[in-house]
């Protein structure tokens, strides 16, 4: 987790007056000093937990149950419309509520193997690529080092070409990289407008896949023979 998520979540609920909802992989519940007594002080904060692999599901409830305070209640199998939907959910004696869901399900992304075997980008209709597209749905916008992007996809793939050197041409690196997402310095100037259009497609869309198939994944960590994420 973000070493600031503590000031991030109490500063929301004073300036907003708005619950949080932290979204995690749980691997570090435990190893974030101060992060139950923040769910904790206003009412209605809570913790999601994604688990990409079911063979750590156990060591899971082991954490969650470290986490919690005093006996809880549990629900499982989707069963109670307070879980929101989740696989599993906990609260407990101080009303901390965290819901899991089990996603090892993951769909074809933006970037994938050519035939020659080497990492590219797709090239594709952007108005059906971002019609199509579940970052579009969702709204979810993304917030890197300090500024403000649509999407994943377009924060993110110019920092993975600079690592991996995708095989695109220049002209696609180029398009790749002229996104200007929105910072605090240029809130002023372009700030309402860049608000109001922040759902519209870009031309960066056309890198984005049309047509999804999903596949089973196994999250694991850099562990020699790891069958999961905590060993």
């Amino acid at each position: 987790m973000n070493p600031t998520i503590c000031d991030w979540v109490k500063g929301i609920n004073r300036l907003w007056d708005k619950r949080v909802q932290i979204l995690t992989n749980g691997t570090r519940l435990n190893a974030v000093p101060g992060l139950y007594e923040t769910i904790q002080s206003y009412r209605g904060n809570w913790i999601g937990i994604s688990v990409h692999n079911v063979n750590d599901l156990d060591l899971y409830f082991d954490e969650i149950n470290k986490f919690l305070h005093g006996p809880c209640q549990t629900w499982s199998g989707k069963i109670n419309p307070d879980c929101w939907g989740a696989d599993y959910a906990f609260q407990d004696a101080n009303g901390v509520r965290l819901h899991v869901w089990v996603y090892d399900s993951f769909s074809n992304a933006s970037i994938h193997q050519n035939r020659m075997g080497r990492l590219t980008l797709h090239d594709n209709d952007p108005d059906l690529a971002h019609s199509k597209c579940g970052f579009v749905k969702c709204r979810s916008y993304h917030f890197v080092k300090g500024k403000l992007y649509k999407c994943g996809p377009v924060a993110l793939m110019p920092e993975f070409d600079q690592q991996q050197k995708l095989d695109i041409g220049d002209d696609d690196r180029a398009l790749l990289n002229s996104y200007r997402p929105l910072t605090v310095d240029d809130f002023d100037q372009r700030g309402v407008q860049f608000i109001r259009e922040i759902d519209n497609v870009i031309p960066q869309c056309k890198f984005c896949p049309t047509e999804f198939e999903n596949i089973t994944l196994f999250a694991t960590n850099k562990k020699k023979n790891s069958k999961g994420v905590f060993g």
